[in-house]
């Protein structure tokens, strides 16, 4: 099980926690949305660092050409073939590695 704090990011294991954060890769520490797409890769929202994404034990920050997506991640919304990121700056898509922003 994970959770995300203004601490950075625990995982809860058998016997206790475990603790990510700027040692690990994950620059953001504080970890608001968490959340598992379909392909089982694990997404991670920071408040002021924007998106990571965590893969084969390795945190990755998910960096966008013009600031597309912003740097505070708010909630995310898992479909079937693309996985929806809120931001500070509005609603983005990444699909086939591809990030595009959601239209009004």
């Amino acid at each position: 099980m994970w959770f995300g704090t203004h601490a950075g990011l625990f995982k809860f294991r058998d016997e206790g926690f475990v603790s990510f954060g700027p040692h690990d890769g994950l620059t953001g520490t504080m970890v608001y949305p968490i959340a598992r797409d379909k392909q089982n890769v694990l997404w991670i929202g920071t408040e002021q660092q924007g998106l990571f994404k965590y893969e084969n034990n390795i945190f990755e920050q998910v960096k966008t050409k013009g600031h597309i997506m912003g740097d505070s991640i708010n909630c995310f919304m898992p479909e079937e073939k693309r996985f929806l990121v809120g931001s500070n700056n509005g609603v983005v898509s990444i699909a086939d590695g591809k990030i595009s922003r959601i239209k009004n």
